[in-house]
Formats: C-alpha cells, sequence, structure tokens
C-alpha cells in the first residue's frame, strides 16, 4: 500500500498524458515496485528521452562497441529538462552530450534548445569514471524507499513528493544496464555524481 501511495504524488505529473507506443524501449519491465510503475515511467521518461533524440541504454546492442555509456535524466516538475550522456569508446577516449528541452520535466517535453557535445579530456574522464564507481549504481536500490514521517501523536505518515526533482542516473556496459531513479532527493555519493555530470555537461559550450 506504501508504493501505491508514493506513485500517486508522481502520477500527478502525467496523468493527462496519453501512453505513446515507440518502437524501442528506454526501461526495462521488470525490477520496479509495481507493473503500474513500469508503464508509467517508460512513458514519463521516454516522453522526455524522445524528445532529447536520445538512444535507449538498455540492451547489449545499445551498448555499441563502447566500453560504457553513462546518462543523467534530469526532470524538474515545472521547468525544462536535461540529459547528460558520456559515451566511452576507449580507456581514455569518451564524447559526452548536454541537450536540454524548453518544456516542463513533469509535464509535456517540449523541444530541444541547447544540444552541445564535446570530447572529455583524459582528467574529466577519470574524475566522472571514479565517481561513478563511488555511487555504486549497480548495489542501489531502483526506487527509492518510501519518505515517512512520525507526527505528533506518533504515528507513522506517508510523506508524498509531489513537487521535487527527479533524477535518473543509467549506466550500460559489459555487465548490463543499471538504472536508479531518486524523486525525493539524492543522497551522498549519488548527489556528488550528479553535480559533477551536470558541471562536466554545461561545460560543453
Amino acid at each position: 500500500m506504501s508504493k501505491l501511495l508514493a506513485l500517486i504524488g508522481l502520477a500527478t505529473l502525467a496523468a493527462a498524458n496519453p501512453i505513446v507506443e515507440r518502437e524501442s524501449r528506454y526501461l526495462p519491465t521488470s525490477g520496479w515496485a509495481s507493473d503500474d510503475a513500469a508503464t508509467y515511467f517508460e512513458e514519463w521518461f521516454g516522453k522526455q528521452l524522445l524528445a532529447m533524440r536520445e538512444p535507449p541504454l538498455l540492451t547489449p546492442a545499445d551498448l555499441a562497441g563502447r566500453l560504457q555509456r553513462f546518462r543523467l535524466l534530469v526532470l524538474p516538475t515545472f521547468r525544462p529538462a536535461y540529459a547528460v550522456r558520456v559515451d566511452q569508446r576507449t580507456s581514455d577516449r569518451a564524447l559526452i552530450r548536454f541537450v536540454q528541452l524548453n518544456g516542463a520535466g513533469g509535464y509535456e517535453p517540449g523541444s530541444i534548445v541547447r544540444d552541445k557535445s564535446r570530447t572529455l579530456s583524459v582528467r574529466e574522464l577519470n574524475r566522472l569514471n571514479k565517481a561513478i564507481i563511488a555511487a555504486s549504481l549497480p548495489s542501489r536500490p531502483r526506487q527509492e524507499e518510501t519518505p515517512t514521517a512520525t507526527n505528533s501523536s506518533g504515528e507513522l505518515e506517508i510523506i508524498i513528493c509531489a513537487d521535487g526533482t527527479m533524477y535518473v542516473f543509467e549506466l550500460l556496459d559489459e555487465h548490463g544496464s543499471t538504472i536508479v531513479t531518486r524523486y525525493c532527493g539524492i543522497e551522498d555519493s549519488l548527489s556528488d555524481l550528479a553535480a559533477l555530470t551536470a558541471q562536466l555537461g554545461r561545460m560543453s559550450d
């Protein structure tokens, strides 16, 4: 029940949007809190990523000969979404892309207003890889625990984060695909990874 209630706050962001059928999925169908969550997130994240002209990072075929592909998708409720993707081709060479839309991260994506790419320096790539390792993405739960708080009567209440920012971390390498989502806040080394990734992406100008 608590997982269902936690989804209620998220569902208000895109309830009016119909499900759009796409040839390729962006997210796995299993491993979520519920089947409804899998469908909902595929529609929400997928619509934004499709508008960004971003590829799926889900299957071995999506790796396409690269060593590693990493993406951070940031979806503020009422402000434009952006994504930073790093495709590592060799041990010391990687291309970074920063793309931003002009819609709203929790509603209609809009269209691309910024789209910049560049090659990362060896130092930048090393910093990013260290941050990815420190974040331990494969060992983290895909979805955060339902946030709760104790009220004045000593009862446990569920906190609904109806106006947060969704962070989606994706990592694809020879070991497979990892997806980590956070909505009510990002913790410790995940926050460090998000900050560094955004910084490197915005330096694409």
